[in-house]
């Protein structure tokens, strides 16, 4: 209902009656349509992703990346950018599908990772994953035109290459950054 009329189009009657159950049962479960609507945001894209293994780190994160861009080009992304601002789509899709994504980024990068490697020059992956992602949803947000699939090469190039061997200073400066978010 979300893709086809907007959140403006959706009523607790029209979805009781898609899902063949009256009001009440609606209620039940979710006590407002905002409540209802973000559910359904997460659920869109948290369970649509998972982990590849292609056989090298870049096109592994090629494929997470080209992920991420469908999923704002398309209705998850559009769905997204058509709810109010006072509804909380932003948090909706960050608890979601983006953080679905990080995860899944973050699982392959620490795959990836070797196991005996310097620790100081460790990069966390799921501190990558945010300044992997961090292009592609400024793009998404802030521009009227779809995410370009290249932005996905140009974000390996310019942000995942440099980071699979970063300088101490660096990794520490990253990590120290990835506890504070955590903390706040």
């Amino acid at each position: 209902m979300l893709i086809d009329d907007g959140y403006a189009g959706v009523t607790v009657d029209g979805v009781a009656a898609t899902a063949g159950v009256g009001r009440a049962t609606i209620y039940r479960r979710w006590s407002t349509m905002p409540d209802l609507v973000a559910e359904a945001l997460r659920d869109l894209g948290s369970s649509s992703i998972e982990t590849p293994d292609t056989g090298s780190l870049e096109e592994d994160a090629l494929v997470l990346l080209r992920w991420l861009i469908g999923a704002v080009n398309g209705p998850l992304g559009t769905v997204t950018l058509s709810l109010p601002r006072d509804f909380g789509a932003l948090s909706a899709f960050s608890t979601g599908p983006l953080e679905a994504w990080k995860s899944a980024f973050a699982r392959t990068w620490d795959r990836w990772t070797p196991c005996n490697g310097d620790r100081d020059t460790f990069i966390r992956g799921s501190a990558v994953a945010d300044a992997a992602s961090d292009p592609v949803v400024h793009q998404w947000l802030f521009s009227d035109q779809i995410v370009p699939t290249a932005l996905a090469d140009e974000v390996l190039k310019c942000v995942i290459s440099p980071l699979t061997s970063p300088t101490p200073q660096l990794a520490t400066w990253i990590n120290r950054r990835e506890q504070l978010h955590r903390t706040c």
